[in-house]
């Protein structure tokens, strides 16, 4: 088995990685080339530990979010997600509802952060009622359900 040594990446790097990603590479690829052109710096051991935590940390966060989005569609099979809008007599909103309000009514009702990017409507929502989003999250697609109703 060939020797390998541990660099770091500066920059992003076509073929290599990100920067901040760790790699195993041979020490004349790192020493004659990665090293002198600056995209890469040898990775002490406190810098390979950090990383490392730091991976495992993203990890945590990923499961929470699943976990969250799971208790959120659970939740929403048995209740909407409920909206709070002023009405007009004719029971128009006042204010369209978009994806930017319902990402921030996910957020305070089940607390987990959906960007809004990642929610779709087919359109604006403009009277109170019963409807539903799809949301985006880590490549499926979920039918959310939403109940707009007037203060």
């Amino acid at each position: 088995m060939k020797k390998k040594i541990k660099v770091i990446l500066l920059e992003n790097t076509a073929g290599l990685g990100n920067k901040g990603t760790l790699l195993e590479v041979s020490p004349a690829y790192a020493n004659n080339s990665l090293i002198p052109k600056g995209i890469a710096k040898l990775a002490d051991i406190n810098t390979v530990n950090k990383i490392e935590q730091e991976e495992q940390k993203k990890i945590t966060e990923k499961n929470k979010n699943q976990e969250k989005f799971l208790n959120l569609l659970q939740q929403n099979k048995e209740e909407a997600l409920c909206i709070e809008k002023a009405v007009s007599p004719m029971g128009k909103l006042y204010e369209k509802i978009d994806e930017k309000v319902i990402s921030l009514n996910i957020v305070s009702q089940y607390k987990i952060n959906i960007p809004k990017k990642n929610i779709k409507l087919n359109k604006k929502i403009e009277n109170i009622g019963d409807y539903e989003a799809e949301i985006n999250f880590e490549s499926k697609k979920y039918k959310i359900k939403i109940k707009v109703i007037g203060k």
